[in-house]
Parts: structure tokens; sequence; C-alpha cells
């Protein structure tokens, strides 16, 4: 959040930290959720293409 309050200017602060906050609050939802669809429906191997 130093970082958004760093780089943004005064009148574009709000709307930084909604999309921060809406991306802070929906990651932890969407994740495991993604994780689960793409482990039973396509393939787990999928995860570890992005890894190497």
């Amino acid at each position: 959040m130093a970082i958004v309050y760093k780089i943004f200017p005064q009148e574009k602060m709000s709307l930084a930290l909604d999309v921060y906050g809406i991306t802070a609050i929906a990651t932890p939802a969407i994740g495991p959720t993604l994780g689960g669809l793409i482990i039973e429906k396509i393939d787990w191997k999928l995860i570890l293409l992005y890894l190497f």
C-alpha cells in the first residue's frame, strides 16, 4: 500500500486504493477456486507450466 501512495498522484488516490482493495479481497477467493477447477477439469500439470 505504501507503493500505491508513492506512485499515484493525490487526485487518483481513491481509485488506486479501490482497485488495490478489491484485488486484496478477491484474490483469496478466486485463487483456490481456480486451482481446484484446473486440478479437477483440466490437468494438475498445467499448474507447473508457469513455474518453468
